[in-house]
């Protein structure tokens, strides 16, 4: 298993500071279980903030069969597809929005999306730094959040 979890820390992070706040996202994620349709005021689960200029997708489930990463341009789990209204579905967070001050499904946010060919910067809301660089691959990453984790993109460049 760690063997895994390390071939997918090196495979969907770029540079020293992105490995060691993957290893931390990785760590909260096997200790909390996602809690998706359960978080029913703002704050109360994960949140991402989107302080890039470009949309980014947020899903507001997550599969437990996923670790702290899954690929691909949506989650297993968003069975009511692109939706604001509905748990088990994703949104297009806009520039300058937080997934928990208007979008009462989103409350709780499990993860966010590194579209392929672009590249994310951002700070864990513990002020950690991350950095996942989907340049040149062929497939979308998504990020895990558990608990009330917070993510604020701060770049993401395409």
């Amino acid at each position: 298993m760690r063997m895994r979890i390390r071939a997918a820390l090196k495979n969907a992070t770029s540079g020293g500071v992105a490995i060691a706040a993957a290893a931390a996202l990785l760590l909260g994620a096997m200790a909390t279980p996602a809690s998706a349709g359960t978080c029913t005021k703002p704050g109360c689960g994960g949140v991402v903030t989107n302080l890039a200029r470009t949309t980014i997708a947020v899903a507001n489930c997550w599969s437990t069969k996923f670790g702290a990463f899954a690929f691909g341009e949506t989650l297993a789990c968003m069975r009511n597809g692109w939706n604001l209204y509905a748990y088990n579905a994703g949104i297009r967070l806009g520039t300058r929005g937080d997934s928990s001050l208007l979008y009462r499904y989103y409350y709780d946010v499990d993860g966010f999306r590194v579209s392929r060919g672009c590249w994310a910067k951002g700070r864990w809301g513990h002020g950690g730094l991350f950095s996942f660089n989907r340049q040149g691959y062929s497939t979308s990453l998504w990020v895990r959040l558990t608990g009330k984790d917070e993510a604020s993109i701060h770049s993401y460049t395409c």
